[in-house]
């Protein structure tokens, strides 16, 4: 004769979390974190696997009690196990917690605060553990940026606020930048003396004294006298030696935004 015995388990295998506890809030200083799991189990029979999941990804069957998890990214947590017996029984449980990385936020804007004569403004910006950024001008939601980029706008003449603010899983950094932009040019005059006026000379040369009046929305940044091939800088009033003869001289008046106009001056 022949004996058959059958075992039927119909009990479920235990699991649960050891550490870290639920709702645990991790703050790393460095961009990596290894979070140490710790877990315990039975079952009366036998176990025959265990396995966990990070946020819904694929099963990984682990062995032992102990499971380090490697990091990169902040956010929430949620790290599922599953534990079978030899009988097929299951059973699952999991922790929630929470990773906060460093977040950096960098601009990089040649002529922030400075004039220019250009209507195109390109700036770029760079980022870690930061998901999006949002672009205001004058206050204003213009766009919703990612987190590394550069961006060319056009913008009309004037002073134009740009905040930029990054956001990430518990980070919000603000960058402000200024673009100020004159696309209009200074005003030039020359007084003295009038154009195509004659000056009468003692000997082979005689002393010219020049007197221009300029002006600009923005302020004018210098004067330049040129003559020939010779230019300096002068202020509203400037006397030049020259010889017996016929002389044209340009006086350029220069803003902060560096536009320019000239004006000519026969004598």
């Amino acid at each position: 004769s022949y004996s058959i015995y059958v075992h039927i388990d119909l009990e479920s295998p235990s699991i649960s979390v050891l550490s870290p506890e639920n709702n645990t809030h991790f703050v790393s200083n460095t961009s990596v974190l290894v979070v140490h799991v710790e877990i315990e189990y039975y079952d009366n029979y036998g176990v025959d696997r265990v396995e966990y999941s990070i946020n819904g990804s694929g099963w990984v069957v682990t062995s032992g009690t102990t499971v380090d998890l490697t990091l990169y990214s902040d956010g929430l947590y949620i790290l599922c196990f599953r534990i079978y017996d030899i009988a097929g029984n299951t059973n699952e449980t999991k922790v929630v917690f929470t990773v906060d990385f460093p977040a950096s936020f960098t601009v990089n804007f040649d002529y922030n605060n400075v004039w220019i004569n250009s209507p195109n403004i390109s700036f770029s910006w760079s980022s870690t553990h930061i998901d999006r950024v949002y672009l205001y001008i004058n206050g204003e939601l213009r766009d919703v940026l990612d987190s590394n980029g550069v961006l060319t706008l056009t913008l009309g003449e004037g002073i134009w606020n740009i905040t930029l603010v990054a956001v990430g899983y518990n980070d919000r950094i603000v960058r402000t930048l200024w673009a100020k932009i004159d696309l209009t040019p200074p005003s030039v005059e020359i007084v003295s003396p009038v154009n195509n006026t004659e000056i009468y000379a003692v000997g082979n040369y005689t002393e010219v004294e020049i007197e221009v009046s300029v002006g600009d929305n923005v302020g004018v940044e210098r004067i330049l006298l040129t003559y020939r091939n010779t230019t300096f800088e002068i202020g509203e009033t400037a006397t030049i030696i020259l010889p017996v003869g016929e002389h044209t001289i340009y006086i350029t008046a220069v803003d902060k935004a560096g536009n320019e106009k000239t004006v000519a001056l026969h004598i």
